[in-house]
């Protein structure tokens, strides 16, 4: 299979059901917190994708030659499609509903990278190519946890991240961004929202811009 072979159309229309069960499985998956309302993991995954379609299409400077690089055979911007078609893949098996309505999937990113792995065989890339999915599958939850407003040790545990996993941590924050653009977070905590969206788009400047120059010299 080839990541041209998946579109946001196709994957709406259910054209992907025979190649991609396991997306289709996340329409009867339904959250309830802060982040979606009452919405199902596969409309979540959709509108994500849309938000990284819409941002690409107004991507420029160092961020598209960031996107535009090959790993292999691939462009980046192709492998964090798959991630985020990925991302949430474990829900499914571990969406926890409370007494209050409210609704959560502890530790889903660790079984959506073993499912993503396993999705990822039918798919006609390398292995450098399926760590780099996987590993934005994997620390996109890990990535949301620490940023946020009062966490006071932000800086030091992103630098930590960025220095262990600079070789795929501009692609995690480009998906965190779409993540958080594709849930309710703007509506339920604006604020909230307006700080990691910030402190997102100012790293992902930083990192594009440094990576740019570097290949420049």
């Amino acid at each position: 299979m080839e990541i041209n072979d998946i579109s946001i159309k196709k994957l709406k229309t259910g054209d992907l059901k025979e190649e991609l069960p396991e997306i289709y499985e996340l329409s009867k998956v339904i959250e309830n917190n802060y982040w979606h309302n009452h919405e199902s993991v596969l409309d979540h995954t959709l509108r994500v994708l849309q938000n990284y379609e819409t941002y690409l299409a107004k991507a420029k400077g160092p961020v598209t030659f960031y996107l535009d690089q090959k790993i292999d055979n691939h462009q980046i911007k192709d492998l964090i499609f798959l991630a985020i078609l990925f991302h949430d893949l474990g829900k499914k098996e571990t969406l926890t509903n409370y007494d209050d309505g409210s609704s959560l999937c502890p530790l889903h990113e660790k079984l959506s990278v073993v499912k993503a792995k396993k999705i990822l065989a039918r798919f006609n890339l390398g292995l450098t190519e399926r760590r780099y999915i996987l590993n934005i599958v994997k620390y996109h939850s890990y990535l949301h946890s620490i940023v946020v407003r009062n966490n006071y040790n932000l800086e030091k545990q992103f630098n930590e991240l960025a220095s262990q996993k600079s070789d795929f941590i501009i692609g995690l924050v480009i998906m965190a961004m779409m993540d958080i653009q594709g849930g309710y977070f703007q509506e339920t905590k604006p604020e909230e929202y307006q700080f990691e969206m910030n402190f997102y788009r100012q790293q992902l400047k930083l990192k594009t811009n440094f990576l740019m120059v570097k290949n420049q010299k």
